[in-house]
């Protein structure tokens, strides 16, 4: 039995070989690079969109069955860098320690 597989099935893994294991993690990436290309595709729509907006000066428009909105919003924002640069000490006693896990097929 091979290491990754001892290490599966240590873990409580489902068992699966490497080749398995290849298999899904190919598969994973194949999706990952249709996924990146429809986010593509669909940015480029909301720009076309937004220019159009923009081009007839409105931040609202009716097209068919869609109520388009593109408008501006103003919030404010807590600058934590700004904060941790003019008072470290504060900013450092509500730092708090965070572990996760991180998955990454290369």
């Amino acid at each position: 039995m091979n290491n990754m597989l001892k290490t599966l099935k240590f873990q409580g893994g489902l068992g699966m070989s490497t080749s398995e294991l290849n298999k899904l993690a190919k598969e994973l990436k194949e999706l990952e690079v249709m996924a990146d290309e429809l986010d593509a595709e669909i940015e480029d729509i909301k720009d076309k969109i937004k220019a159009e907006m923009d081009s007839r000066n409105v931040q609202e428009v009716n097209a068919g069955m869609f109520k388009i909105k593109y408008q501006l919003i103003t919030s404010e924002r807590f600058d934590s860098k700004r904060f941790r640069e003019e008072n470290e000490e504060l900013y450092k006693s509500y730092q708090k320690k965070v572990i996760t896990r991180r998955f990454t097929i290369n």
